[in-house]
């Protein structure tokens, strides 16, 4: 069914749809879903960036194995803005 459509249309439907949604969603729910978004993206991206330019890891291809380090670092990033959320 999606195929039928133009991508023009999809992403013109999927815009009005999303801006009723932020037009009527409570504030104080937005506020926590920023929050939740940022305390994901904000440490990957410091995992990302100190894999990429730092460790210099280009290149491996896209399935790798787990770093183990990394994802603790990603995770100790995500309590860490927890941490600091509720302390400001």
């Amino acid at each position: 069914i999606l195929l039928r459509l133009k991508v023009e249309h999809l992403a013109l439907a999927i815009g009005v749809i999303c801006t009723l949604i932020a037009c009527f969603a409570p504030l104080a729910q937005y506020q926590n879903f920023l929050l939740l978004i940022g305390s994901v993206f904000a440490p990957l991206f410091g995992v990302v960036l100190v894999d990429h330019f730092i460790l210099r890891r280009r290149g491996q291809g896209l399935v790798a194995n787990l770093h183990w380090s990394a994802l603790l670092a990603w995770l100790g990033g995500i309590a860490t803005y927890h941490l600091l959320a509720n302390l400001y």
